[in-house]
């Protein structure tokens, strides 16, 4: 067959992976009938991961494998996502767990599933070890791909030993990396220079080819690594002869992903579709499902050096992003809300709160559902901080929500750290007599002014073994798990109840993400003052409040939406945020009166225009359909007046 430009591309992304023969080979097991079934690959960022996978997935292809492949930056870190995801792989709008464990196994032919950018996913890894990979067929492999380690669940968990096996990536040793310089297109001499400089690195390699093919006397000076792939990102900058592109290259990086629409936000004089094309053309863009996405490496490095350079500019894009995130986020179907949560999740700069989403330097640790067996050492964990009566009220919520308990565990498989956390729907009457907390809970959530369907969690504790090594280490893993029903909840989740034991200043983490003092459900329990806190996302639930959170490290002021707003392309309202499905009739009319605000309408107006001049019926059809939007509208109902013997009238609450 006559070779075409797409072999010259495969052929060239392949040599790329100059130098990765043995973990190949390594990874090969997956196509075969033996072990394991699990293979998980990890290393720094840019050492080439994504690189090696896809190549291994062609290779699976071309042996006759289905390859599913999943994205962490893209899909949702939670059970849901997760399945969408798969789903979509497979050409199915949407699935549950039980119907796509169903479909994957009703196939006979060896599937591979492809997890990349795994460490945006530790939210999910305990469901994936204990729940879903478990009722896979043994003719499925999964192969996990990130910078972090496997959790030690995966390795020492008895049950899994021999079924799971894991591999560090490293930088190339002197000759291959010499290899992929030469096959980049460099002079030995060059070559040289470029590999002593980068350390083996391969995106740092690549960087560094490109900048000397330009500059061929360029002369690059030994570093450690940690510093390399940020000078290189400076001269790969200063290489780029075109002042709107490298504009644009800046700008794109205070994002989480490039749209058509961000960059017109971002370059308010700029032909986006254009830029979104060059920017699509450079070797340091990939092109995703829901944007264009800048190397997170290389991303790091141009914000970091944008933010220095050009701290006004650089402030200036983030608050133009933020401010059309916000726009589309109001609008977004519920398919997609993930992709704008996301991009909040990555503009929140609040150290403190940023931590909690996103720690720095800390190896991942597991959290998973406490089981019948792991009850002493929870009550154990919480004689320690609470004495006799507090572990007794631990033992109290165990006895009636053993499900609301999720833990961590030493090297011994011996529990930790432990947090519980519930929804307040499932939280037993029983509860409030057996412990205070709840019952003061309980009764501000009766006096609060809630939507329905709006949702609050209780969360009573969150405890690390005192004797523990690294008890800081362990509460931030359980934090960390709490926001995993964060986003489970969206966007529904309104309000969260907690308290501190005698505190006169919330901490960072706390006063940062919004908590506020509840005087009113404070409790003395042992002649202890524990002190009620708050955390009311609001009507926008987790995606407005963490818009809030950017809102305020930036300095912007947060214009409330509208309590009511009509969806046109969707013929829905949104009702502080949430989408409510109305009849053809309840949208019209609604939309009629919206449309009037201020205005008294007669009732044969609406009979008129809405069921047209030949309707003959009477005009309490008007009246019943008004009575079933405002039952949907809840708590905004009142914004449909009555205008005795006249008619209706909208006001926007």
């Amino acid at each position: 067959m006559t070779p075409t430009i797409r072999d010259l591309l495969v052929a060239r992304e392949r040599e790329r992976c100059i130098g990765r023969d043995g973990v190949l080979a390594s990874l090969h097991v997956l196509l075969s009938d033996g072990r394991p079934l699990v293979f998980a690959l990890h290393g720094l960022g840019g050492v080439g991961k994504t690189c090696l996978a896809r190549e291994f997935a062609e290779r699976a292809r071309a042996e006759g494998a289905r390859v599913l492949w999943l994205d962490g930056q893209v899909i949702e870190p939670s059970p849901r996502g997760f399945v969408d995801g798969l789903a979509r792989q497979l050409g199915i709008a949407s699935c549950s767990v039980a119907e796509l464990v169903a479909r994957l196994n009703s196939a006979t032919a060896r599937t591979l599933i492809v997890l990349d950018t795994y460490e945006r996913c530790r939210l999910i890894d305990a469901w994936l070890r204990q729940e879903f990979v478990p009722r896979l067929g043994l003719h499925l492999r999964l192969l996990l791909v990130g910078r972090d380690p496997p959790v030690g669940p995966w390795r020492l968990a008895p049950g899994w030993q021999g079924l799971f096996a894991s591999q560090e990536i490293g930088p190339l040793p002197g000759e291959d990396a010499l290899a992929l310089l030469r096959a980049e297109g460099l002079a030995p001499q060059q070559a040289m220079q470029a590999q002593r400089f980068a350390h083996g690195h391969p995106l740092a390699l690549k960087l560094a080819s490109g900048v000397l093919r330009a500059h061929p006397g360029q002369l690059l000076e030994p570093s450690d690594l940690a510093g390399v792939v940020e000078t290189l990102v400076g001269l790969y900058l200063a290489d780029v002869v075109d002042p709107p592109l490298r504009q644009a290259l800046q700008r794109a990086s205070v994002v989480r992903r490039i749209t058509v629409s961000l960059l017109q936000a971002l370059l308010p004089q700029a032909d986006a579709a254009a830029t979104f094309e060059r920017l699509a053309a450079l070797s340091i863009t990939t092109l995703a499902a829901d944007g264009l996405l800048l190397h997170d490496v290389v991303r790091e490095a141009i914000a970091a050096h944008y933010g220095s350079a050009d701290p006004a500019g650089c402030l200036e894009a983030r608050r133009a992003a933020w401010r059309q995130l916000q726009q589309e986020s109001r609008d977004a179907p519920p398919a997609a809300l993930w992709r704008y949560t996301a991009d909040m999740l990555f503009m929140v700069q609040a150290p403190a709160v940023r931590e909690v989403f996103f720690p720095a330097g800390s190896r991942p640790m597991a959290v998973e559902s406490a089981s019948a067996s792991d009850l002493p050492d929870i009550v154990a964990i919480a004689r320690q901080h609470d004495g006799d009566a507090g572990a007794q009220r631990i033992a109290a919520w165990w006895s009636h929500l053993p499900g609301a308990f999720r833990v961590t565990r030493n090297a011994q498989n011996q529990v930790n750290g432990f947090y519980c956390l519930a929804e307040a729907a499932d939280v037993p009457k029983a509860l409030e007599r057996l412990d205070p907390v709840v019952a003061r809970w309980r009764q501000h959530v009766r006096g609060a002014e809630l939507a329905p369907g709006d949702r609050v969690l209780f969360m009573r504790r969150v405890l690390a073994d005192a004797e523990s090594p690294q008890p800081l280490e362990i509460e931030a893993a359980l934090m960390l798990d709490i926001k995993r029903a964060y986003l489970e909840l969206r966007p529904n989740l309104r309000r969260l109840y907690t308290y501190l034991r005698q505190v006169s200043e919330l901490d960072p983490f706390l006063r940062q993400a919004g908590f506020e003092f509840a005087p009113e459900i404070d409790v003395e329990l042992e002649g202890v003052r524990h002190v009620g806190l708050i955390l009311d996302f609001g009507p926008q639930s987790v995606d407005g409040w963490l818009s809030r959170l950017v809102a305020t490290t930036l300095g912007v002021t947060v214009e409330a939406p509208a309590a009511l707003r009509i969806d046109e392309a969707a013929r829905e309202v949104l009702v502080d945020g949430r989408r409510v499905a109305l009849s053809a009739r309840e949208f019209e009319l609604l939309a009629y009166l919206m449309q009037r605000e201020g205005q008294a309408v007669k009732r044969g107006d609406l009979l008129d225009d809405i069921w047209g001049p030949r309707y003959e019926g009477g005009s309490n059809v008007i009246d019943a359909l008004v009575l079933g939007l405002r039952r949907k509208l809840g708590a905004r109902a009142g914004a449909i007046e009555t205008v005795v013997r006249f008619g209706y009238r909208f006001r926007q609450p």
